[in-house]
């Protein structure tokens, strides 16, 4: 079996062991341990805002985004990482995974939502791709871009884009899931990355993934092979 196959495996099960955790929960009213005060006022902010106690998650031009749905993305990822328990204590990457980068599958597009809360990365950090395909160079009359986006191009008018979220930062990539086939893979040193492999030439193909030691979650899409976008990725650095 693949790593990235037990990886899949392992979140799963964890995730159904979540499952069964909560309805075993819900038959019995047990009481509440006693609580401290700090304790307490950080559950109330937390209740209160579950992103960033009142501050906006980024907002990103060019990409979708809609604060209510990730609010509620967040909401469900605490419940899973509350009923998770002891499994997630032991495990840090399927404890990256639920707690700071998750995914939602919708009819038209994939929502992948991250929260840095809590990482070591730096919030002003510059990331750049080291390696392009064979003709790419970046598109210099995008230069007023925020600097965690970059658009290259070649001849062809083709552009591979480049965007990501670091630190402190709150956000959702979201992407086209109509003309591609959704896999989890493996990439660089043991990032799990979302690949969205096109099935149509008039669309590109993605790969997001969250790199935990970099404390940032990515996202390239462009009009070349699978491969190339691994490529791609793994060839990320700060500047």
């Amino acid at each position: 079996m693949k790593d990235s196959e037990f990886d899949a495996l392992l979140r799963s099960a964890l995730l159904e062991a979540a499952r069964l955790d909560a309805e075993a929960l819900t038959e019995g009213e047990p009481e509440a341990p006693p609580r401290s005060l700090e304790y307490q006022a950080e559950m109330a902010a937390l209740l209160r805002d579950p992103i960033r106690g009142g501050a906006r998650p980024k907002v990103r031009p060019g990409l979708w985004q809609h604060s209510r749905l990730l609010r509620s993305a967040a909401c469900l990822a605490l419940a899973a990482v509350l009923c998770l328990g002891s499994a997630v204590t032991f495990s840090p990457s399927a404890r990256a995974w639920v707690v700071h980068f998750f995914s939602q599958r919708f009819e038209d597009h994939s929502a992948f939502s991250f929260q840095g809360d809590g990482m070591d990365g730096p919030d002003d950090v510059l990331y750049r791709p080291t390696y392009l395909p064979a003709g790419y160079t970046q598109d210099r009359s995008q230069d007023d871009l925020p600097k965690d986006m970059a658009i290259y191009v070649n001849d062809q008018e083709q552009f591979l884009y480049f965007s990501y979220m670091a630190g402190n930062t709150a956000g959702t990539f979201a992407v086209d899931n109509e003309h591609s086939t959704e896999k989890l893979i493996t990439i660089g040193k043991d990032c799990q990355a979302h690949l969205l492999e096109t099935i149509s030439p008039d669309y590109p193909s993605f790969l997001i993934w969250m790199d935990e030691e970099k404390g940032a979650a990515f996202l390239i899409d462009g009009y070349v092979s699978p491969e190339e976008l691994i490529r791609v990725a793994e060839s990320v650095q700060a500047q």
